[in-house]
């Protein structure tokens, strides 16, 4: 674990709700945890900006982006980051959110990999985004959730396998 923000490796259990959910998928994972976000799960562009260049510094193969922020021209440059982070060979992996995806980042961002959250039976749940971006539903309670539970089983199995479970009880096409 690293910080980006303070001498603090711990917060408010985002987080490590996250990491959870990513194991689940995958016990063998191998996880940078970056905190950018404070206690109360606000964080800075520039925060979240420092914890991506740390990731991409890294070498990582997935960066897990459990978040959303309001698309305005100062999370422009988050956007620029997750671009630049696929550039890099880097999956980027992005929750929906809990509005119009159009307006949100990461989930207005084509080059990323966009999750919402779905029922058991498949349904959007009413609290997740939907739009042209969003990529896959994932059976969760939050957006949060899914986008970390699909992490974990990429990292585990590799994008291709996702076809093997859509609509199958998991993974959901977004429609």
């Amino acid at each position: 674990r690293v910080s980006v923000i303070d001498d603090v490796l711990t917060g408010n259990g985002h987080g490590d709700k996250m990491l959870a959910d990513i194991l689940s998928q995958d016990e063998d994972a191998k996880i940078l945890s970056i905190r950018a976000m404070n206690d109360n799960g606000f964080g800075t562009i520039s925060s979240l900006v420092a914890a991506m260049e740390y990731a991409i510094d890294q070498k990582v193969d997935y960066i897990n982006l459990s978040l959303y922020a309001r698309t305005t021209l100062t999370t422009s440059v988050l956007e620029q980051e997750i671009i630049k982070a696929t550039k890099a060979g880097i999956v980027v992996i992005g929750a929906a959110g809990n509005d119009d995806v159009k307006d949100y980042v990461p989930g207005s961002v084509m080059e990323a990999y966009i999750i919402g959250a779905a029922k058991e039976d498949g349904t959007r749940q009413t609290l997740s985004n939907f739009g042209d971006t969003v990529d896959y539903n994932v059976v969760a309670d939050s957006t949060s959730d899914a986008t970390a539970l699909f992490t974990g089983y990429v990292s585990k199995n590799g994008l291709d396998s996702v076809a093997d479970v859509l609509n199958k009880g998991f993974v959901y096409a977004a429609n």
